[in-house]
């Protein structure tokens, strides 16, 4: 196995359907971890970078696309890697540079800068094609029980497609499709819960969070981040949907209740005089704490910790203690901040 590199950059982190473990693709080849304890469970180091991996499940299948200086693979091809077999299965090749995968069982799907295509993941058979807006990020999003919901930009900036599947017992497929207006601007991020009951879209200027149901399209939250602009990161729910995680370019981790005791602030009528009343009918996160002010990808583990896995390579654990009246997220000391790639 290759010795740790010097220059070797992170270029992706993402984690599997059910958040696991997470994948990062890097300068030098692709690495696979657990998530609850940042240990390595395989990876590959072949001196040339992965700039999307998308892992399925707890499996030795993971899908791939090249990046970086010295791509492994074209940007413009999906390799179905198997590490068991220590070779690829499966390739889909497009015309244009790919930007972002989602996966799981039964679909998976492929975004470029204008379109997503859907693919039965089992033998890799093409379904269908979307057009979308400009999706330079390769937003898109599923969730991991039935039927199956898939998310991404709609034509219209700021909107998103809401795409109900459901399989029969002889595998026949129906589905639907709804478009959401979610924000004036274009969508920077979006995240479901596992069950898919949820969706969350922040728009590019980062300042309001909004949350709805995937059932009707109707919103049930307006969450702000803050009052000045700032790049959305990663959101994340919790396992039961009760609490929403995000990560920005500011440093800061907020903590949202969502559908569930934990209640978020409002903002003062004393403070913040002169500004319109539609400030005031957004609801401010309930918890808040500094990290590094680098990508990140953000995760609720089951007992409602939070693990926050940065493109710098530190990984950083969140506690939540729900004894005192506020609830307070801190840091994990016991855990500290440490350097993943060198485990």
């Amino acid at each position: 196995m290759a010795t740790e590199s010097s220059s070797e950059r992170v270029l992706c982190i993402s984690l599997n359907q059910d958040h696991s473990c997470f994948t990062i693709g890097t300068t030098q080849g692709f690495r696979v971890y657990d998530t609850l304890s940042a240990k390595a469970r395989y990876r590959r180091d072949w001196n040339s970078g992965v700039g999307i991996a998308e892992l399925y499940m707890r499996s030795n299948i993971v899908a791939l696309v090249g990046g970086g200086p010295v791509p492994r693979y074209p940007p413009n091809k999906v390799v179905v890697w198997d590490d068991y077999q220590a070779k690829s299965i499966a390739e889909l090749e497009f015309a244009s540079d790919i930007r972002g995968l989602k996966l799981r069982q039964e679909r998976l799907l492929v975004a470029q800068d204008n379109s997503i295509f859907v693919y039965n993941f089992k033998d890799l058979s093409y379904l269908c094609q979307f057009s979308t807006a400009p999706n330079p990020n390769g937003l898109v999003a599923m969730n991991l029980s039935m039927p199956i919901l898939e998310m991404f930009p709609a034509q219209t900036q700021g909107s998103f497609v809401l795409r109900t599947e459901s399989i029969d017992d002889s595998g026949k497929s129906t589905s639907s499709e709804k478009t959401i207006m979610a924000h004036n601007g274009p969508l920077a991020c979006i995240a479901t819960t596992l069950d898919g009951r949820l969706v969350a879209t922040a728009s590019d200027k980062g300042t309001l969070i909004r949350v709805w149901n995937t059932e009707d399209g109707a919103m049930l939250k307006e969450l702000r981040r803050g009052a000045d602009n700032a790049k959305i990161w990663s959101m994340c729910f919790s396992e039961d949907g009760s609490m929403l995680a995000v990560t920005s370019s500011h440093g800061t981790c907020h903590i949202f209740g969502v559908a569930s005791e934990l209640e978020n602030k409002r903002a003062s009528l004393g403070v913040f005089k002169g500004v319109l009343p539609a400030y005031f009918k957004s609801e401010w996160s309930s918890m808040r704490v500094d990290i590094p002010a680098v990508p990140s990808v953000v995760t609720f583990a089951k007992n409602k910790s939070i693990y926050l896995l940065a493109v710098d390579g530190t990984y950083q654990k969140i506690v939540i203690d729900g004894s005192q009246n506020p609830p307070v997220a801190t840091l994990d000391p016991t855990v500290g901040s440490f350097n993943f790639l060198k485990r």
